[in-house]
Parts: C-alpha cells; structure tokens; sequence
C-alpha cells in the first residue's frame, strides 16, 4: 500500500498526490504505478499514454464522472487545477503543482475539479481514469480566462482545436449548472 496524501491548504481537495516507490540502480529504476490493492478508489478502468511537445497545454477539461490519475514518465509538467463544485468548501480555489519525471508520484483528480497541462519541454504521462473515456463527460473552458485563476508559465502555447476553441469559464459554470 502507497502513502496517499492531499496535497494541502490551497489546493482544491480531494487532489492527493501518491508517492510511488521507486527502486533505483546501475541499470536505471523501476516503480509500480498501479496494483488493484492499493487504496486507489475508484480504481482505474482505462489508461492512456501521452507524448506532449514542449510549449504544449492541454486543457482546461472537466468531469463530473471520471476521476484521473496523472503519472508523469518522463520530462515536466505544470498541472493547472481549479475546483468547479459548489458544494466543495474549496469552490473556485485554484492552484498549481509540477509534476517530474526524476520524482515519479501520481496526482489523482477528482471529478468536479478543472485541469490543464502545461509542458515547457517535450514529455511523457500515463494516465489512468476510473471510467472509460465518454463525450458526455468531457467539458472545458480557455486555458486562458483569468477567471480560473490560474499563473501559468507560458503565453502562447501549442493547442489543440477543441482546447483553442473551447467557451469561457462563465459558460463552463453555466454547462456544469445544466448538468447538476
């Protein structure tokens, strides 16, 4: 079993970062990222593998279903939240954590919590989330709207269509009151 902690005052809760043990030698090292006894609950159902370019952002994306657990294999990541549940005691907290690939943890994200990617340099992640993937769960708003609340460490970064074409923060809020 791995310690699990949330990451603490300022952060939306519910977010935990899961320490991995790493075992390291000549060779180069070996972590588990996973084991179905672990106290990771909901477990995951479906696992991907990301390869991002430096000065890339994915995001801001949300889910009211589906919690994500975000392993960064190699390189850097500045992962972005902000809490978009009403009943949460840390509603509309926003904060920020960079993750590396010489300190291997997970961050898990709880459903209701917004996040975004930022890679200042190219990099790998796994990520593991407790339903498969569903359209219906996938909402978002700019990376961008000072809204959020957000400090990231770039200005004009790679996107995707959907991430550059995405709805403000107020429209997120409205979305996300339709569906409650």
């Amino acid at each position: 079993m791995l310690p699990s902690e949330p990451l603490g005052a300022g952060f939306p809760l519910g977010v935990e970062r899961v320490e991995l043990t790493t075992h390291r030698d000549d060779r180069g090292s070996f972590a588990e990222v996973y084991r179905p006894s672990w106290p990771v609950s909901p477990a995951p159902a479906q696992w991907g593998l990301t390869l991002s370019k430096a000065n890339t952002l994915r995001g801001m994306h949300v889910h009211l279903e589906k919690h994500d657990y975000v392993v960064v294999v190699s390189g850097q990541m500045f992962l972005g939240l902000h809490d978009l549940r009403p009943d949460s005691r840390t509603y509309r907290t926003a904060a920020a954590i960079v993750l590396d690939g010489e300190d291997w943890c997970a961050v898990r994200i709880p459903p209701g919590v917004a996040h975004g990617f930022y890679f200042g340099e190219t990099a790998t992640v796994l990520l593991g989330t407790s339903h498969e993937w569903s359209a219906a769960d996938e909402m978002g708003c700019r990376w961008d709207d000072p809204a959020l609340g957000v400090s990231w460490p770039c200005s004009a970064p790679i996107l995707s269509e959907r991430d550059r074409t995405t709805g403000s923060y107020t429209a997120l809020e409205a979305e996300l009151t339709k569906k409650a």
